[in-house]
């Protein structure tokens, strides 16, 4: 009976085993299959010389065209009340007219009203008649009154309307001068970038050249492939710019968690003056594009923070890309990003960029 007993236990045993492999295997298959699960902890750099430039030029830049905005909103108003005003000013002017004439016509024959009120029978028809005539003056004084208010709220409202489009003009034109500061800052970011690039290719060619002169086999980030070129239009405005990349945002985002954001991502990345792509592109890598966040509103494996949109989050992860991993996807960010398995992670992110 023993021996029965112990194969028994031996057979349940092997069957719970197998039982949670089977498990294992399906949790695993239920996790998105681009999880790379970042060990990034470096979220809070400090901005180098080049990106406080890049940050400074992006808040006078909106700060100046949100100014235009309301100053455009502001004319729109002055230019509503001012046609609302001519509308009513000439019907005031002629009611003021009629009344002025009436209020003549009795001044005119005063001698005659002034002997109809002492002739009166009696007191009552006194004041009746008195009552008339005060009420004619006060009827004439309210129309004058009524008309000079409508003439001095167009003349405000005119005069309000030329210092709004003087101040919107102003506005305009440091918008602009923002706007040439803010692309020659990101084309400097952008061509460091390409320079970093290139270095980093000399060095794992020469590191390969040297591994092959001594009969070494190939490292393993032998197959690191760069991201092709953005080809971003940093001379653009912003406005310009977000429409352009936002479609292509959007279309890449389309069907998952992050679909609609494209806009956000665009406006983003010309705030923080980084590669469009770049920011889109990790969240696929790290959540299938937001369908795994291991907190909420985190499709990066930014750290541990989470966030209340994606509204929020977006521009968050945009401008600590920025500030600690650079314009784009470069090997010494992907190492410090993904430092378990950053040459898969490098080229994840290089494909996804290349998909958009």
């Amino acid at each position: 009976m023993l021996p029965d007993l112990q194969r028994t236990v031996l057979v349940g045993k092997r069957c719970r085993a197998k039982g949670l492999l089977a498990c294992a295997v399906a949790l695993m298959l239920c996790l998105p299959p681009s999880a790379a699960f970042a060990e990034t902890q470096d979220i809070y750099a400090e901005a180098n010389g080049l990106q406080k430039a890049v940050e400074a030029t992006a808040a006078d830049y909106n700060q100046a065209t949100e100014r235009v905005e309301e100053l455009d909103r502001q004319i729109q108003e002055n230019e509503a009340q001012i046609q609302e005003l001519d509308g009513r000013i000439p019907a005031s002017k002629e009611a003021c007219s009629a009344s002025m004439v009436s209020l003549y016509k009795l001044h005119r024959d005063d001698a005659g009203m002034l002997s109809v009120i002492l002739s009166s029978q009696d007191f009552s028809t006194f004041l009746s008649i008195f009552d008339y005539l005060n009420r004619v003056q006060e009827t004439a004084n309210a129309k004058l009154e009524q008309l000079s208010q409508l003439l001095q709220e167009r003349q405000e409202a005119q005069t309000a309307l030329e210092e709004a489009r003087v101040d919107a003009e102003e506005e305009q034109a440091a918008a602009e001068r923002a706007a040439l500061l803010a692309a020659a800052q990101r084309e400097a970011a952008q061509k460091a970038a390409e320079e970093q690039a290139q270095q980093e290719a000399r060095e794992r060619q020469a590191a390969q050249e040297a591994e092959a002169a001594a009969g070494q086999p190939p490292s393993a980030d032998e197959n690191v492939t760069p991201p092709s070129s953005d080809n971003a239009d940093w001379s653009s405005d912003k406005a310009s710019f977000v429409r352009n990349w936002a479609g292509r945002l959007d279309a890449y985002l389309a069907g998952s968690p992050l679909a609609g954001q494209g806009k956000t991502f665009a406006s983003a990345a010309w705030d923080a003056g980084i590669d469009p792509r770049f920011s889109a592109a990790i969240s696929e890598v790290e959540s299938s594009r937001g369908a795994a966040c291991f907190r909420p509103y985190n499709a990066w494996g930014w750290g541990s923070v989470s966030w209340g949109s994606w509204e929020e989050a977006i521009p968050a992860h945009a401008s600590g890309l920025a500030r600690g991993y650079g314009y784009t996807v470069s090997e010494a960010a992907a190492q410090k990003y993904c430092p378990g398995n950053w040459e898969h992670w490098y080229n994840r992110v290089s494909q996804e960029m290349g998909r958009i």
